[in-house]
């Protein structure tokens, strides 16, 4: 397993449609090689998705709030990233 962490880079996107709000960002590895299929969750919830070919995954329809994201490629170490996400 390599010994380096992948870094989350996290872009807040605040979106207004029926109140619902969004996180969207990307991952890259430490040498900023985008991941493509990396899998991200929230911590304690069912919310699960997977980065697009640019390394982008998104989370819609999210409450504001604190949360942990978990994110899972293969050879990598996992990496929990605390989120405080406002309106």
């Amino acid at each position: 397993m390599k010994k380096l962490l992948f870094i989350l880079l996290l872009h807040f996107l605040f979106v207004e449609i029926s109140y619902a709000q969004s996180i969207k960002g990307y991952v890259k590895n430490t040498d900023d090689e985008t991941l493509t299929g990396a899998v991200i969750s929230i911590e304690n919830t069912y919310r699960t998705t997977i980065s697009d070919s640019k390394g982008i995954f998104e989370f819609k329809n999210l409450k504001p709030g604190n949360y942990v994201l978990i994110t899972k490629f293969i050879g990598y170490e996992t990496k929990r990233t605390k989120i405080n996400f406002q309106e």
